[in-house]
């Protein structure tokens, strides 16, 4: 018999509590410290007794282990059913070494993740969300929903054809009085917290509301609070803390005066070569390729090369064909002038051939220029480039096929596992977890899945998702650290590629691990989820449970090359 599970040890004179994974080995028990042996005993004759909780006992619960020697052992775990089954595996096996514990289900594995997750304390350092597991669930069967009308497509183009006519009708009706608030691209769009906020100026609240997220046309990063009340209430400049543009009232061009002059769906502005001259229309194939694997290719009309970022070029020439300067400095004050900008996109399709070219224009008029007129062009060029290059073509700040591109493989990575992300008892772990990720108060943090799938219904409710995101404000191994260091539990169990051997004392193992993270089941094990009943081909498969990381759990699978049919970054 071999049972492992995670444990705290409390060791030397003064009693200092240690993380150790503990592993039962017949008779023989060893505590590992990643992967060195720190001690090992022989339980033979030894009895496990619960201790009654402590108000220290922050960690778990307790388990006091006296050997046969007199000696004794204080360990804790996570949750009450795993004091008990470790207390119920050392009982037996202190009386016969070969025990083996009872075999279970997939299905109880699973759950009993979730339910150890409720059963420990709650940190007073996490602020509760508010997020009901009645509103996960009914996310969870929206995604359902989107998942069949989605998947009907035969191939990637297919599906590409399908979002891109989703996003053709919202942006027809996105002005609507309601909005189409129940389409696909008004989900993803919702999900884009800052780019929703900027694009909708702030879901239409009141900028005196706690909610109102003030968004920087220049960078999109959120305002400073007190910048809100001067930019929007006062409609004062002021300038952004992050990339230090200057913002006047109105400045996100999309937006400017109510215009509709942006109200294009993608598809009939990717549908051609950019070039003025040339117009050629492509193939639904190329338009696929520039659009959602990112490949560059070579117009048979015009000889030129096209990328998706030649579009923005093509648009940033719509915009400023001047850029103006402060010119002639005066006791009154500067007056503006103006310089033109390269009438033609450049023949590689690329901003860094478009930065060289307007380079060599700055330098050739800043000979007949002051100093600070040369400072001022540069600015203004540099500031119109931001702008172009922050934001996405079409009507709203985010491309939303490239968007509902993304999520298709979480919705699918959810839905399989339908059964699971709708249980009570799964969701309320969730939550929890979430409201445990949003208390690290640390950027660049790395969800896993179900961490996702509570941020994701907590954002479509932009009023609730503001303020407790201002309440609570890169990497995996970093979010590991830190979830260890704030909760003394591991966030998950999943092992990345080209770890570092200390990552190891960071996640669970054994019977304390995320059953079902990095693990491949026959269908016959799943049979509690009715997308495997009826499959009888024997393959085992991955499905996502709480711990999988997100970026792990959800390899897309529709959008390939189509000549080589192979996975392209979409």
């Amino acid at each position: 018999m071999s049972y492992t599970v995670d444990v705290r040890v409390k060791t030397g004179v003064f009693g200092r509590w240690v993380s150790r994974c503990l592993t039962l080995d017949g008779q023989r028990l060893s505590l590992h410290d990643g992967p060195v042996c720190r001690a090992a005993f022989d339980v033979k004759s030894a009895t496990a007794t619960p201790l009654a909780p402590t108000p220290v006992d922050i960690y778990g619960y307790r388990l006091r282990v006296e050997l046969a020697s007199g000696q004794v052992l204080h360990l804790e775990v996570t949750s009450e059913s795993l004091r008990a089954k470790l207390a119920m595996v050392l009982s037996n096996a202190a009386s016969c070494a070969e025990y083996s514990p009872p075999a279970t289900s997939t299905w109880s594995r699973l759950l009993s993740v979730a339910s150890s997750i409720q059963q420990r304390a709650l940190p007073s350092s996490v602020a509760s969300s508010q997020v009901q597991v009645a509103d996960v669930i009914a996310h969870v069967a929206r995604l359902r929903a989107i998942r069949a009308s989605t998947s009907g497509g035969a191939s990637p183009l297919a599906l590409y054809e399908h979002l891109l006519a989703l996003e053709a009708d919202y942006v027809a009706r996105h002005r609507d009085n309601p909005a189409p608030t129940d389409s696909y691209p008004h989900l993803v769009y919702q999900l884009d917290t800052l780019h929703f906020a900027l694009g909708t100026r702030s879901g239409g609240m009141d900028p005196t509301s706690k909610a109102f997220l003030g968004v920087c046309g220049y960078c999109a990063t959120e305002l400073a609070p007190h910048q809100v009340h001067y930019h929007y209430i006062k409609r004062h400049k002021v300038d952004c803390l992050n990339c230090r543009e200057s913002l006047a009232p109105g400045v996100y061009y999309k937006s400017r005066y109510d215009t509709v002059a942006f109200d294009t769906p993608l598809r009939d502005i990717l549908n051609k070569c950019p070039h003025r001259a040339c117009r050629r229309r492509w193939s639904r194939e190329d338009m696929y390729r520039i659009h959602l694997l990112g490949d560059a290719i070579r117009c048979a009309g015009c000889g030129s090369t096209v990328a998706y970022e030649t579009y923005q070029i093509a648009l940033f020439l719509q915009e400023y064909p001047l850029l103006q300067y402060d010119s002639q400095l005066t006791a009154m004050g500067s007056y503006i002038s103006y310089v033109r900008t390269p009438r033609s996109l450049p023949r590689d399709g690329r901003w860094s051939s478009f930065d060289r070219e307007m380079d060599a224009l700055i330098r050739a008029k800043q000979v007949t220029l002051k100093t600070f007129e040369a400072m001022s062009l540069r600015n203004s060029w540099l500031a119109a480039r931001r702008m172009i290059q922050t934001h996405a073509l079409g009507a709203f700040p985010v491309d939303l096929v490239q968007a509902m591109a993304r999520d298709v493989a979480f919705i699918e990575a959810i839905d399989v596992h339908f059964e699971y992300w709708t249980h009570p008892v799964v969701v309320t772990a969730a939550i929890r977890r979430y409201e445990h990720f949003m208390a690290l108060r640390r950027p660049h943090l790395s969800p896993t899945v179900d961490v996702e799938l509570v941020w994701r219904v907590h954002r479509l409710s932009l009023d609730s998702y503001a303020i407790y995101s201002h309440e609570a404000i890169n990497d995996y191994y970093e979010t590991c650290a830190a979830w260890y260091k704030a909760y003394k539990t591991p966030y998950s169990s999943h092992v990345p590629d080209r770890a570092p051997s200390k990552m190891t004392r960071l996640l669970a193992h054994g019977d304390s691990r995320f059953h079902g993270v990095d693990e491949f089941f026959a269908p016959s094990e799943l049979q509690h989820a009715s997308a495997f009943v009826h499959d009888t081909s024997g393959n085992k498969v991955a499905v996502s449970v709480i711990g999988s990381l997100a970026g792990t759990a959800m390899r897309a699978t529709w959008f390939r090359d189509p000549a080589t049919n192979e996975a392209g970054d979409s």
